[in-house]
């Protein structure tokens, strides 16, 4: 189990690496030991379903652009 704290980084729109929820989601992984693989319940929040999409990729559930037709077998 993993919490961690990021703030935001001043970046382009499109370097997702770098996003705050990417950074946080990847050190936390790190600290826990596990990989987006090894989550089976993920609650996402954002004010849009399309936000909702975005958290999904940047947490690593699926790669970047595959978020809208994900399906988690």
């Amino acid at each position: 189990m993993a919490c961690e704290l990021t703030s935001a980084t001043e970046r382009a729109w499109d370097d997702l690496e770098r996003h705050l929820c990417r950074r946080a989601a990847l050190k936390a992984y790190e600290t826990a030991g596990i990989g987006p693989d090894d989550i089976d319940v993920a609650e996402v929040h954002d004010a849009a379903a399309f936000g909702e999409i975005l958290q999904t990729e940047l947490l690593g559930f699926c790669e970047f652009g595959g978020g809208g037709a994900f399906k988690n077998p």
